[in-house]
């Protein structure tokens, strides 16, 4: 699953570019991007708008941040 933090950069954007089209502080937004859930309905909203996303798709992307990176498989 891509994290927010994928389709953002995939779109060569940066923290400060989803602040400014979100109105969500920037620490808000890494914190989020990173796993934390948004604390409210208006601020997810705005946020999966921003990303494209559906409000179910964005809640899985933010769960997505949060989960270490899977390990590369080891070649013998």
């Amino acid at each position: 699953m891509r994290t927010l933090a994928d389709i953002r950069k995939e779109r060569n954007q940066r923290l400060q570019d989803v602040q400014a089209a979100t109105g969500v502080d920037l620490t808000t937004v890494s914190r989020i991007e990173r796993g934390q859930m948004p604390r409210s309905a208006g601020r997810a909203n705005a946020l999966a708008r921003f990303y494209g996303l559906e409000l179910a798709s964005f809640y899985a992307a933010v769960a997505a941040g949060g989960q270490p990176a899977p390990a590369s498989a080891e070649v013998a």
